[in-house]
């Protein structure tokens, strides 16, 4: 993914890395959005789900983007899941309501395909001879 395009280019590389840092701080922001406003965005309701799905989709391709080997993308696996959880604990403290298990589901699914992806980008890559 984009080990092709940055190919050693530190601009490029400084970019990517303040394009993730930018869009997890947008991640974190956004889900303590009042619901009214979430409602607008039509990020509640019948989109609520894949909306989760997309986020931590998108958000382990960002993080996992260096096509590195499995066993160094895990960390960032568990700390990804580890972030979902940690903002459906809060949500659950500042806003009183329950748990979303399937939030923290949808999210933990997002992560594993974009692992998957990430795995098979850097099977191709480094096997394909």
């Amino acid at each position: 993914m984009v080990h092709f395009l940055i190919s050693g280019d530190e601009v490029i590389k400084r970019r990517w890395k303040a394009i993730t840092a930018t869009w997890f701080v947008c991640l974190v922001l956004g889900s303590f959005l009042p619901l009214r406003w979430k409602t607008r965005l039509l990020l509640k309701g019948p989109l609520h789900l894949p909306v989760h799905f997309t986020v931590f989709l998108v958000s382990g391709l960002l993080l996992f983007a260096s096509l590195r080997p499995f066993a160094r993308q895990f960390p960032r696996f568990v700390a990804l899941i580890g972030l979902a959880f940690a903002i459906e604990s809060l949500q659950c403290l500042v806003f009183h309501n329950t748990f979303e298990w399937r939030d923290l589901f949808t999210d933990t699914l997002g992560v594993s395909v974009a692992l998957l992806i990430a795995q098979v980008l850097h099977e191709i890559r480094f096997n394909s001879n």
